[in-house]
């Protein structure tokens, strides 16, 4: 599942707008029942953070991942030992930097379900791109 930072955070923050926080209580729920390790990834565009709390995109990518990873496992029957979290800033972009709509892109928070670490049929989970509020 990929969310764009569209409606998840405020612009260069990490804490979870409240209909995205909504949306993953649901999803924990139904990730509750799905085997497998949950991966909760953070990304940002190129541009460098200025005048923020976190000192890089690094940071910011990690404690979005971070922040999703907590709503999550709150108030759910989620494992916290089947979560991965990761930041990786804008190492792995979706499209390209040099324009507006290429930099929202690229900044998003991904969820992915791996299989190989459980008993289910292996077998290819795509994205799927969510829109929130």
């Amino acid at each position: 599942m990929r969310f764009q930072e569209k409606s998840t955070f405020p612009s260069g923050a990490a804490r979870v707008l409240l209909p995205f926080a909504a949306l993953l209580q649901d999803i924990s729920r139904v990730l509750e029942d799905v085997p497998g390790i949950i991966e909760v990834d953070g990304h940002t565009d190129d541009v460098p953070i200025s005048g923020s709390r976190y000192a890089s995109n690094w940071d910011l990518s990690a404690v979005r991942a971070s922040s999703v990873a907590k709503v999550l496992l709150s108030d759910s029957g989620l494992e916290l030992q089947r979560l991965v979290v990761r930041g990786f800033a804008d190492t792995r972009p979706l499209a390209d930097n040099r324009s507006a709509e290429g930099r929202a892109r690229n900044r998003r928070v991904e969820i992915a379900i791996d299989l190989g670490e459980s008993d289910a049929p292996r077998g290819t989970i795509g994205f799927r791109e969510l829109s929130v509020g």
